[in-house]
């Protein structure tokens, strides 16, 4: 009996093996239609109105600041190690990193740690020149989310707004924000 059930068992485990591995033909799943983008701004001439900035991709603004961050990743070396990421501020990520939609900024791009467990953020801000530079930095201070980050987050004292001319510098970090703040101003008042 003892035989016969063990028999039994092994043939039901070697028939569930062979269903399980069995090939299934492919099914086909629909690819849904690609929508247009919907431009909430009015792009420069030189750019084409059917495509929206890759905020992965740094602008040229980013480009502009990139002696600028590497100047001050060398000079806090293990704040944002191992590995950064440069962002493009656009008007479609604009409220979640500046705290709101209504920045008057021509360009923007900041850098943080790629691990999102670290609360740390460098922002520049290039706001247009006829806004009120006051005006919009308290809009950012105000409004800025300190505690984006998961499981993470920076004390609402550690975040400075500032700025260079028509710049504006957001530093979120709670481990010297205004020797970073400090830095990024010289950085900056350089170029």
């Amino acid at each position: 009996m003892k035989h016969k059930l063990a028999l039994l068992l092994a043939l039901v485990l070697l028939a569930a093996a062979l269903v399980g591995c069995a090939t299934n033909p492919p099914v086909a799943t629909p690819t849904p239609e690609p929508t247009q983008p919907q431009v909430t701004e009015t792009p420069p001439e030189d750019q084409d109105p059917d495509v929206t900035p890759d905020p992965t991709e740094p602008s040229a603004f980013a480009d502009q600041l990139d002696g600028i961050w590497k100047a001050l990743l060398a000079e806090f070396p293990d704040d944002y190690s191992p590995m950064t990421s440069v962002i493009t501020i656009t008007a479609e990520n604009m409220e979640y990193y500046l705290g709101s939609a209504d920045v008057e900024m021509l360009d923007g791009c900041l850098i943080e740690p790629a691990i999102n467990a670290i609360a740390k953020c460098l922002a520049f801000v290039q706001v247009s020149p006829d806004a009120d530079i006051e005006a919009q930095k308290t809009l950012i201070k105000d409004n800025v989310n300190p505690r984006r980050w998961i499981c993470a987050g920076v004390d609402p004292e550690n975040v400075l707004v500032d700025n260079v001319d028509d710049v504006i510098i957001l530093v979120m970090d709670n481990d010297h924000p205004d020797d970073m703040l400090a830095a990024a101003k010289a950085a900056l008042a350089e170029e």
